[in-house]
């Protein structure tokens, strides 16, 4: 299976409530047994341009929790 993220990939998730709109960066993706294959990990990400807040850190979390941020 290919991998879905790389360090660095810029993603969305909705594990923490309320943090879904924030942009985190992958700070690590590795093989599992979990549902989607891969455990994830990301960073809290920056500071939100409409809100100011920064989210926190996710746990490692299968890779179905996570959307990943197209570039313009």
């Amino acid at each position: 299976m290919t991998k879905s993220f790389k360090k660095g990939d810029k993603v969305r998730s909705g594990y923490w409530s309320g943090e879904s709109h924030i942009v985190r960066k992958v700070l690590t993706c590795v093989a599992s047994d979990c549902e989607g294959g891969w455990l994830v990990e990301a960073d809290g990400g920056e500071a939100c341009e409409c809100c100011g807040r920064k989210g926190r850190p996710t746990p490692p979390l299968c890779i179905t929790w996570f959307a990943k941020v197209e570039e313009k």
